[in-house]
């Protein structure tokens, strides 16, 4: 009956490297594994919830199950789809992890957010691949955070010289929109850079096992 779309900041504020021999990893990696930690506070809020309502039913999503909450986040208050498909806050740019909490109950839906990115072009023209092809039309396979992260074969290579020292996602699109000027610090300690994941020395990944990945990551 009704989608609660949830945000939780995870901006630290802490430059991206710029040395070429250390890796760049997407800032959301920097530290917990937001799945855990964001799913933990959404039960919090559904229990919380219950309590109030003993007759609630729901179920909690985070990048989990087949619920589009881009979409749904761009339905309500939260944002809208910027040109990069990533949803925008005027308040507090892009750098937030996304949640959905669905339920029986039947709540008042917020106004619908507008769309701000006007005649802004800076998230397409810096994509260091062209993958935002079109306003709102991200090509994935041309996209660094999925070759580097979901693609399960080799980069091809016509995409090699795009990646640079970019290892496990891209935060270029992000970087270059003008709304994250507005980002503010998170306040949660578990989205803090852990040691060495915000700019690891590259030579010694090269031997990184699938369990010294598992550990480290």
């Amino acid at each position: 009956r009704t989608i609660l779309s949830l945000a939780a900041n995870y901006y630290s504020g802490d430059p991206a490297p710029e040395e070429p021999l250390k890796g760049r990893i997407s800032r959301y990696a920097w530290g917990d594994d937001y799945h855990r930690v964001v799913k933990q506070r959404l039960d919090r809020v559904l229990q919380d919830i219950r309590r109030m309502e003993p007759s609630t039913r729901g179920v909690c999503y985070v990048d989990a199950g087949p619920v589009m909450q881009k979409v749904w986040g761009a339905e309500s208050a939260l944002g809208w789809m910027g040109k990069n498909s990533i949803l925008i806050s005027r308040d507090r740019g892009s750098w937030f992890f996304l949640g959905v909490i669905l339920l029986n109950l039947e709540l008042g839906a917020e106004r619908k957010h507008g769309d701000f990115c006007g005649s802004c072009t800076r998230c397409m023209t810096s994509c260091p691949s062209g993958a935002i092809v079109a306003p709102y039309v991200l090509d994935a396979r041309r996209c660094i955070s999925y070759l580097t992260v979901e693609l399960r074969g080799a980069i091809p290579p016509p995409l090699r010289s795009c990646i640079g020292n970019r290892i496990f996602g891209c935060d270029v699109c992000q970087e270059a929109c003008p709304w994250n000027r507005f980002a503010r610090r998170a306040g949660e300690e578990s989205f803090a850079p852990r040691a060495g994941n915000s700019e690891p020395e590259l030579a010694p990944l090269v031997s990184l096992t699938e369990e010294g990945f598992a550990r480290r990551f």
